[in-house]
């Protein structure tokens, strides 16, 4: 593919989602009309299909999470060859940036084998003596005892105490003491940007966050497989008003088609349409970037905005995004839907005039948080440049690209595949950015998780902090974690940017 082709489908695709470093707001772009419709494509994974709920909104009001010095930093002490075992000196292995960089992955992929091969002996053994090893009878052939017992294996080794020495080094240029500073720095980050982001949320109203739990738990009993998909969709944004002060659009409207809650379009999709509102995410009470980044545009767009959203779940990238082979499909469904919604924008918003026409603003693309380690991303990212290349109205679009950001510090983005491919494009392109999302994750729940499931720590107030701000136990990652802070910093600086570098013809003063 021609670095031109690459330059113009980049431009497109990804022009939506980067937030940061740029020049100021564009306003009164040439040829522009405050009457076009302007219409947004967001494309993306599961982390574009949007998780964020509303019970995990208190925390832009909560008091904030302190984490302990002594406790942080020792943590990992209690176990010292379970080097996981500490969430804080996990992440700051995993962000190392130091001469031996090369040595520590060897060092990593060397332990990691050994205790594969062990697990698989002592497994071996297991069955052949019954439950026998080493002089001990085991009920189980699986679980923790078996996890801890690799790790103890691997510290005999010698292969973690090596490890450890690099970490440990005064040499080391991003030590537990550093990362730890740079948690607290972040979060200090984040709390500055939180009143700005919870008053675009919430307005002025206070907040119940319980009450709209609750709420949710018995009307959403009523309402599912009861109304419609609109209906609950309607009743869900209703109760997000009453408790929340959340707001649904006059002038956004969103058409979704994904694994999004909607009506099913195919085996694989399901399609949603309507005003902009907190519900177009996974579930009817959920919502993605759309919602806060809906929320920026209506308060700077002087006419309509349309956003299609084009978002699929867990799967093999290459099956869902490749060219070429079997490869493709949510590429194709994504193409084929925006095609379509152009040819009948009436449809999708009613303050669309042929007379006036459209244009596509700006594009965003929001996918990688399960590719840290697939080294073909760059090549199907390439593959989905060139098809988006094809399409008419890719031309001249400018693009953002949104990193993955199920981590804590920007060593992990560096050595990340997505992020470096997609980093990369935003190099070659003339219009491509790129954005790091790992920022704006509430970090320091991150730690805390660690801390107290691990039981280096107690705290009544952390727990609950800790247990109200993720929906699950995947809430490592953001994506899945259902964490509103995330997703509303996240939109809200991707809207900013998006204002910058779009074409939305002239602003109105905020």
């Amino acid at each position: 593919m021609s670095l031109g082709l690459f330059r113009v489908s980049v431009f497109l695709f990804f022009g939506f989602f980067l937030c940061f470093g740029y020049g100021g707001i564009v306003e009164g772009a040439e040829g522009a009309e405050g009457g076009k419709l302007r219409v947004v494509v967001m494309m993306g994974g599961d982390e574009m299909v949007g998780h964020a709920d509303f019970r995990t909104a208190g925390y832009l009001r909560e008091p904030k999470l302190v984490l302990p010095r002594k406790e942080t930093l020792e943590a990992h002490k209690g176990n010292l060859a379970q080097i996981n075992g500490a969430y804080l000196y996990w992440q700051m292995m995993g962000a190392y940036q130091g001469e031996k960089a090369v040595e520590l992955k060897r060092l990593e992929a060397e332990r990691a084998a050994f205790k594969r091969k062990f697990k698989a002996e002592v497994v071996a053994e297991l069955k052949r003596t019954g439950g026998h090893f080493r002089g001990r009878k085991y009920k189980r052939y699986r679980g923790f005892w078996l996890y801890n017992l690799c790790d103890q294996e691997a510290e005999v080794k010698g292969i973690t105490p090596k490890i450890r020495a690099i970490l440990d080094s005064p040499e080391n240029p991003f030590g537990l003491e550093k990362a730890y500073e740079t948690v607290l720095a972040d979060q200090k980050w984040r709390a500055g940007r939180y009143e700005v982001v919870s008053k675009l949320l919430f307005g002025d109203k206070d907040v119940d966050v319980a009450a709209y739990a609750k709420a949710v738990a018995e009307e959403g009993a009523k309402v599912e497989g009861v109304k419609g998909v609109k209906g609950r969709r309607d009743v869900y944004s209703g109760l997000a008003g009453r408790f929340m002060g959340a707001r649904v659009s006059e002038g956004v409207y969103v058409a979704a088609v994904g694994n999004v809650e909607g009506e099913k379009l195919d085996d694989r999709s399901r399609v949603a349409q309507g005003k902009l509102g907190p519900t177009f995410g996974h579930s009817a009470h959920t919502f993605g970037l759309e919602y806060p980044l809906g929320l920026v545009l209506e308060e700077r767009v002087s006419g309509p905005v349309l956003i299609i959203k084009c978002a699929w779940g867990r799967g093999d990238f290459a099956e869902q995004w490749g060219v070429g082979g079997d490869g493709g499909w949510a590429l194709a469904a994504s193409l084929k839907r925006v095609r379509s919604i152009l040819g009948d924008l009436g449809k999708y918003h009613p303050g669309y005039d042929e007379k006036v026409g459209y244009e596509v603003a700006g594009a965003l693309w929001f996918h990688g948080v399960s590719d840290s380690l697939n080294v073909g991303y760059g090549k199907v990212l390439e593959g989905v440049f060139g098809e988006l290349g094809k399409e008419s109205w890719m031309s001249g679009v400018p693009v953002l690209l949104c990193g993955a950001g199920d981590f804590l510090f920007e060593g992990h983005s560096m050595v990340h595949e997505g992020n470096k491919a997609m980093r990369k494009a935003a190099r070659e392109g003339k219009e491509v950015h790129f954005m790091e999302t790992y920022r704006y994750y509430p970090s320091e729940l991150k730690v805390a998780d660690g801390l107290l499931r691990k039981r280096r720590w107690k705290s009544d107030v952390a727990s609950g902090l800790v247990r109200g701000s993720m929906m699950s136990r995947r809430g490592y990652a953001p994506a899945y974690g259902g964490n509103v802070p995330y997703y509303m910093l996240t939109g809200s600086e991707v809207g900013r940017k998006l204002l910058a570098v779009g074409r939305f013809g002239e602003l109105r003063t905020p």
